[in-house]
């Protein structure tokens, strides 16, 4: 592959589009980390037998964004995780439970309006 073959399908590959959909953000992030991580992977394996020092410092910069992402999919599923077992469960109580509201004299509400 020549260099402007290369750079043609470099241009190709940055064009693809994130299409998913999803619910929750944090799975948002991970699939586009995921999307992002392909695409990057795809640059590489075509640049490795480019012999330009521009392709060269294209991949060094790749590699570090593979590196950054890692990173941040790993943060993200800790994330996902902390939040799925720190979930609160709440259950309705089948009574009610009868509240007195009281002034502070001890007297409820309507007896003080009554003495007045």
């Amino acid at each position: 592959m020549t260099r402007k073959e290369f750079e043609t399908f470099r241009l190709s590959v940055e064009k693809e589009k994130f299409t998913q959909m999803a619910s929750d953000p944090i799975d948002y992030g991970i699939q586009r980390i995921e999307f992002r991580r392909q695409k990057l992977k795809k640059l590489i394996t075509a640049g490795k037998g480019i012999d330009s020092r521009t392709v060269q410092a294209k991949l060094a910069r790749w590699k570090r964004q593979l590196d950054r992402l890692d990173k941040s999919e790993s943060r993200l599923s800790e994330l996902k995780t902390d939040i799925s077992t720190s979930r609160l469960h709440i259950t309705q109580p089948t009574q009610l439970l009868a509240v007195t509201v009281t002034n502070s004299r001890g007297k409820l509400p309507s007896q003080t309006a009554a003495a007045s």
